[in-house]
C-alpha cells in the first residue's frame, strides 16, 4: 500500500485554516500566519489534515513523534504484539 504524502508546514497553502492540536482541541478558524505563528512558539509542526474549498483543517503536533506512532502501529497490525 502506497504511503499518502503529507503537506507540512510551509508546503501549505491554505490562507483560513482551522487548527486542530495533537490532543484534539479545537483552536477554530484563523489565518494561517496566526497558526504557524503558534506552532513555531510551541515548536511544533503543522500538518494538513483535510481540504476543502474554502477551509483547511490542519492539525499541529511533533510530526517526528507522529512518524514513531505510526511505524509502532504497523509493527503491532502485522504482528499483534505491543512494542
Amino acid at each position: 500500500m502506497k504511503e499518502k504524502k503529507r503537506i507540512l508546514n510551509g508546503d501549505i497553502r491554505a490562507r483560513n485554516v482551522q487548527l486542530i492540536t495533537d490532543d484534539g482541541i479545537n483552536h477554530g478558524e484563523m489565518h494561517m500566519n496566526d497558526a504557524r505563528a503558534k506552532a513555531e512558539e510551541l515548536g511544533l509542526d503543522l500538518m494538513e489534515m483535510s481540504k476543502t474549498w474554502d477551509l483547511t483543517i490542519i492539525k499541529m503536533l511533533d510530526y517526528w513523534k507522529f512518524l514513531y506512532k505510526q511505524k509502532k502501529w504497523k509493527i503491532f497490525c502485522k504482528t499483534k504484539i505491543w512494542i
